[in-house]
């Protein structure tokens, strides 16, 4: 379990986030939903260590994890990602094995890439330049090096952007079929994909609110409004004119 205990982090003097708390618990597919600018990739950020905060973050208790440790820990996509280096499809998913290989690759982490291209239908460009993908096909790549890092616990940051329904379904399938063994937090503007999460954890003025019932304050997160959609057994939330 990842603990967040009363953290804030402010730039400058604006704060972001404000004495929250909340826990990202195994065994679940947590969302974090919110408005734009409201703190969800923030949050991500905190966890990884990559801003300075106030507050505690405990990854399974300790807090003591760094660099390749919190790597072997912490499996972090993040929203945007700049490309200095046209690698291949191929050594762009081989790196998620890093953490665990930090002087040479073996024959066990080529295996697990080769098995993840396959799984995520990008074998075919395996030795294509990532500069020369499409949006859809570079975030599968992404997506493909997170699995194969192997780690418990799983911070995905808008891992639907640029895929279309066929692909966001493969890629809710597998996070349902790792929860059982992980904990897995994905920011998320698509509401109608929350019905597949276990969890939604609402950044909304610098707190974080905690909600199994969160169709009631679609309104007042978004400031539009929402309709029920009835589909067989599920209620789908949308916004509407």
């Amino acid at each position: 379990m990842i603990e967040i205990k009363n953290i804030s982090y402010q730039i400058n003097s604006k704060i972001i986030l404000n004495h929250v708390s909340c826990n990202i618990e195994d065994n679940m597919l947590t969302a974090i939903i919110g408005p734009n600018g409201s703190g969800k990739s923030t949050l991500l950020k905190c966890i990884m260590q990559f801003l300075k905060y106030s507050g505690e973050i405990l990854v399974d208790g300790t807090s003591s994890f760094k660099g390749f440790g919190l790597a072997k820990q912490v499996t972090y996509l993040a929203q945007t990602q700049n490309i200095s280096f046209p690698h291949t499809v191929f050594d762009t998913v081989l790196m998620g094995r890093r953490p665990r290989a930090p002087y040479r690759y073996t024959k066990t982490d080529f295996d697990l890439t080769y098995k993840m291209l396959k799984q995520m239908n990008l074998y075919n460009f395996k030795e294509r330049p990532i500069d020369c993908l499409s949006g859809g096909e570079l975030q599968k790549t992404l997506f493909a090096r997170c699995l194969v890092q192997d780690t418990k616990h799983i911070l995905l940051d808008e891992p639907f952007n640029n895929l279309d329904p066929y692909y966001q379904i493969i890629i809710l399938k597998k996070l349902i079929e790792l929860k059982n063994k992980k904990s897995i937090a994905v920011v998320l503007h698509d509401i109608s994909l929350l019905r597949f999460f276990d969890k939604i954890l609402i950044v909304k003025d610098k707190k974080i609110i905690e909600s199994d019932n969160y169709c009631t304050l679609l309104e007042h997160i978004y400031g539009v409004k929402f309709d029920k959609f009835k589909n067989k057994n599920e209620i789908v939330n949308l916004p509407i004119m």
